[in-house]
Order: structure tokens, then C-alpha cells, then sequence
């Protein structure tokens, strides 16, 4: 839970002088991921010796998995696909993530079993660098302002709902004025092109008080 609380604090926050964007915080999650297990691959027997140590490098695992693919793998497909396809790409998505997520944890312990601890935290971290490199060159986020042809860094930032909702006041407002200006206008060209009837309004509601 720590991993996932943190994910949504910095989501769309600026820190460090770089944009927390849903890309760059998965790609965090999965280098932080892979060096975590390459740590534990390399010094295994040392480790052994260190049980606390031990398991706080592998709890770190948990942490960065869930502070950066496992928060942003739901965000991503609302991000990636068209509005045409986003439904059933999404479902689609997450099915895959969830066989993938069956088949590490039954490979586990067989694994485990038959290559040795050390192998298989090896191969973990080969596993999550693929991923890494998977994101850095096949994700791509189109940012809100970039150009129809289909060029940006892949970035993006996420609007707090406040922004979102002061966003949409202000474009009511904005329409609203729009609309009075078109009137005052149709008016005008009315009043041009028929004076006599502009000058007899006042006449006949005088007429009537």
C-alpha cells in the first residue's frame, strides 16, 4: 500500500525538476525493480547471513512494483488508446496483466526450486530491464499540447480536478459571453436594416403605461 499512496502523491507533480508523468514513474518502478533483484541475485549468500537486511531489499521490491506498474498499468490504457478502442484495449490489458501476473507467481517456487534463490532473483531483474527498455522505446503518451503529427517525448501531465473544474467554469463563462456578443450583434444588423421598427418599440410601450 506504501508504494501505491506514494504513486498518487506525486503523479503529475513536478519534483526534482522533472515531471512525475505515468511513463516516468513506471520506468522508476521497473529500474528500481531490476537493480533491487540483481542486488539480492549477486549477494545471495551474504545476504543469507544479514535475515534483516535480506528481507528489507526484497520488501523494497514490493514497493517499487507497486509505486510504479502496478499503479500506472491501470492509468496507461486511458492514456495510450483511442477513445474507439479504449473499452475493450483496456479490458484486454488487463487480462494480460493478470495472466502475467498467474504465471510469475506459479513459476516461482518451482523456479526457485530447481535453479536456486539466486538464479531466479537473477532473472527477475533481467526480466524487469526488458521491461524497462519496453517502456523507454514502445510507450509513448501524447501530451495535451503537442503537434497533430504525432511527435512528443512521451510525458504527460496529469490535471488536479480542481484545475479541471476551474477549466470548465472558465470555458462556460467564455461561451457564455460568446453567445451575448452574437446576440448584441444580430441585433445590430436588425436595427441597420429596419430603423423605422428600433424607433417605434419605445412609442408603443409608451402607449401602453
Amino acid at each position: 500500500l506504501p508504494g501505491y499512496f506514494v504513486a498518487g502523491a506525486i503523479l503529475g507533480e513536478k519534483t526534482c525538476g522533472k515531471t512525475q508523468s505515468v511513463r516516468f514513474v513506471m520506468l522508476q518502478g521497473f529500474a528500481l525493480m531490476s537493480i533491487l533483484y540483481l542486488t539480492i541475485g549477486v549477494f545471495w549468500k551474504e545476504l543469507r547471513h544479514y535475515p534483516i537486511v535480506l528481507v528489507l531489499v526484497y520488501g523494497m521490491t514490493f514497493f517499487f512494483a507497486n509505486y510504479g506498474p502496478n499503479t500506472t498499468t491501470f492509468i496507461l490504457p486511458s492514456l495510450v488508446y483511442s477513445a474507439e478502442c479504449r473499452s475493450t484495449l483496456n479490458g484486454l490489458s488487463a487480462a494480460a496483466g493478470k495472466l502475467g501476473a498467474l504465471t510469475g507467481a506459479t513459476l516461482f517456487a518451482p523456479a526457485a526450486a530447481k535453479f536456486g534463490d539466486a538464479t531466479v532473483m537473477k532473472l527477475c531483474a533481467v526480466i524487469g530491464f526488458v521491461a524497462y527498455v519496453i517502456t523507454l522505446f514502445f510507450v509513448r503518451i501524447q501530451p495535451p499540447n503537442a503537434s497533430s503529427d504525432g511527435s512528443g517525448d512521451g510525458s504527460t501531465r496529469m490535471i488536479p480536478y480542481a484545475n479541471q473544474q476551474h477549466t470548465a467554469s472558465t470555458l462556460t463563462l467564455a461561451a457564455s459571453n460568446t453567445t451575448k456578443e452574437e446576440d448584441q450583434n444580430q441585433h445590430s444588423e436588425e436595427v441597420e436594416q429596419h430603423p423605422d421598427t428600433e424607433q417605434r418599440r419605445p412609442l408603443a410601450s409608451g402607449s401602453l403605461t
